[in-house]
This record gives structure tokens, sequence and C-alpha cells, in this order.
């Protein structure tokens, strides 16, 4: 650190809280799984076995992106994991569509839910009214006079 650099404190966690937003985050991963089981199984005919295997490929697919500082939003290295796993169980064309729609699936929530947080913060959170004019401002009332 440099000197005259205020320096950061983070407040302590319990393991107990670190354990609980781990099995938290592996619930949301759980849920991702099954949502892009679905989307799969709508292109063709995929079995309920195929669950956890696909679970774990989208998984993969989206740690693999995200570790591809190289490509931005992980474009590219998640379509062609995708495609890779895929093609054995759905044969390549079917692949191909899934890892797009996937893509597309998920651009959509991102701008879902930064749309839907754009509309919280505009329309529920407390506004702070701005002074239109400083004439009733007591320290400047004072410098003036």
């Amino acid at each position: 650190l440099r000197a005259g650099r205020p320096t950061l404190s983070l407040p302590a966690v319990s393991r107990r809280a670190v354990v609980q937003l781990l099995l938290w985050n592996l619930v949301c991963w759980m849920c991702y799984g099954c949502g892009f089981w679905f989307l799969v199984a709508s292109l063709g005919q995929l079995p309920m076995t195929a669950l956890a295997q696909l679970t774990g490929l989208f998984v993969l697919a989206q740690l693999s992106g995200f570790l591809a500082v190289f490509a931005p939003a992980g474009i590219g290295v998640r379509e062609a994991l995708l495609m890779g796993g895929l093609t054995p169980l759905i044969g390549e064309a079917n692949a191909i569509a899934a890892a797009l729609l996937c893509r597309v699936w998920q651009t959509l929530l991102q701008l879902l839910f930064a749309g839907v947080g754009w509309w919280i913060m505009t329309n529920l959170s407390p506004r702070v009214p701005a002074e239109s004019s400083t004439a009733g401002s007591p320290s400047l009332a004072a410098e003036e006079g």
C-alpha cells in the first residue's frame, strides 16, 4: 500500500455464512442446469437422465467463458463447449441451435433484470429533493450578507 492511502477493512464473514452462500450458489447452478435441460429438450428427444450431464456441461461452459479473458462475455468459448458436448446427444444442427439459443436466452434475461433494476432504482428508491435555488440556503445567505 502507498503511504497516505486509506486502507479498506472488510467485515469478518463467518464460516456458516460462507457455507450458506455456497449452498445457495449450488442451488442456483442446479436451476440454471434445469433450465438448460428444458431448452435442449425442446429441440429434440432428450432423456431425463441427461439432466446431470447437461448441468455439468452448462456449468463448465459458463465458467470457461468467464475465465477466457480474451473473449468478451466468453463469446465463442461457451458456444464451442456446448456444441461439443451436445453434438453426441442431439446431433450437430440441434447442438448449434441450442448453443445459440442459450446465448440469446441469457442475454435477454440479463437485459430483463437490468431493466427491472433500473425501474426499481428510478421508481421505488427514495428521492432526495433537489434544491432549485440557493436563496433559501442558510450558509449561502450568511456569505452573501
